[in-house]
């Protein structure tokens, strides 16, 4: 259902949504006081978030994959298993 619901709503929510996990992410890590499970989680929804734009959005209805990529994800956590 909660897939279906973010398949329908308009690209302006989606982009919200992402910008709100993207904001939660970055404020987490540049603070130095990382809430692990917090950050995990929320890698885990913005993941979940860009699967569905990618593969169940119309194109003309995708955010763009740039919006996805999180700077201080990349520069300052090493996420490999």
């Amino acid at each position: 259902m909660i897939v279906q619901y973010l398949v329908a709503i308009p690209i302006e929510q989606l982009h919200e949504y992402v910008m709100q996990l993207q904001s939660l992410i970055t404020i987490n890590i540049i603070t130095g006081v990382a809430r692990m499970d917090m950050l995990i989680n929320s890698i885990k929804a913005l993941d979940i978030l860009q699967w569905i734009n990618s593969k169940l959005r119309k194109k003309s209805l995708q955010i763009e994959k740039k919006e996805f990529y999180n700077d201080a994800v990349n520069n300052n956590l090493d996420l490999r298993p």
